[in-house]
């Protein structure tokens, strides 16, 4: 592996939402973080309308600037820079905030979508988003209760430009049989752009889950499928550079495929 793992999912500052509860859980959540490759994370603490205050993004960069400097006393080879994970608003965008909401503060907004029903109003924010120049990715599409009867939807945000991002908790089966099914039909219809951890502690959401699911989308999909999702695509991300960020394309790993493989490696 030339580079390391990306996380640009995870709740892993401290004591600001629903992720790690003090500054030593977070501690050992980046120890596991590098355990599981990843050199580079990019925080996604909730912004909604309960925390879109200028205070609520001061605490976040204050708790960020102390979990660095305690990563760094610690010697844990990992660095924490802020974004955040946007609940889908049509009446409080991201666009009109007096702070950036921005992943590693580039024109990149990890969204939201609501778990009990994705909103009839979707695409139109998406498209407001695109029209302005700024990077959408969808949070865990998979995990929305109403996947299933939205994929056209879905696929018409990637046609438009969106980018997919899967839970590890779905590759694994963490939040259910039809939740993985929803993150495997992403991936064998090529409309998966990356994996993230979403981890909020050191238990059962945590990078123990994130490795596990690395190790089955390697064994199921093929190495450069696991890099493509973890290294290479999020590290684009991060650059800024989304025009080379492509959906993954799995390896055929058919027992019919792997016959003719060694046939013709015989030959």
């Amino acid at each position: 592996m030339s580079e390391g793992r990306i996380d640009f999912h995870n709740h892993i500052i401290p004591d600001v939402d629903d992720g790690s509860k003090s500054i030593e859980e977070s501690l050992e959540m980046a120890r596991q973080a590098v355990d599981a490759g990843v050199s580079l994370i990019i925080c996604s603490s909730h912004l909604n309308r309960r925390t879109w205050l200028p205070e609520y993004d001061a605490k976040v960069t204050q708790s960020m600037d102390a979990l660095n400097k305690a990563l760094e006393n610690a010697s844990i080879p990992v660095t924490v820079k802020k974004g955040y994970e946007i609940a889908i608003d049509r009446h409080l965008s991201p666009l009109q905030s007096v702070f950036h909401g921005g992943l590693n503060q580039l024109p990149v907004f990890l969204i939201e979508l609501p778990m009990m029903g994705t909103p009839l109003y979707m695409l139109s924010e998406f498209f407001e988003f695109h029209v302005n120049k700024f990077q959408v990715v969808i949070a865990h599409p998979e995990r929305c209760i109403d996947f299933e009867s939205k994929k056209e939807e879905f696929q018409r945000a990637i046609e438009m430009g969106v980018l997919i991002q899967l839970d590890a908790g779905s590759i694994t089966g963490q939040f259910g049989r039809k939740v993985k099914l929803a993150a495997e039909w992403l991936i064998k219809n090529k409309a998966a752009h990356f994996i993230c951890s979403d981890a909020h502690s050191t238990g059962s959401r945590s990078y123990l889950v994130y490795k596990e699911a690395i190790q089955i989308v390697t064994e199921k999909y093929g190495h450069s499928v696991a890099e493509n999702l973890t290294i290479t695509n999020p590290s684009f991300l991060i650059k800024n550079e989304t025009s080379k960020i492509a959906p993954v394309i799995p390896e055929d790993k058919s027992l019919l495929s792997r016959i003719i493989g060694w046939k013709s490696k015989g030959n």
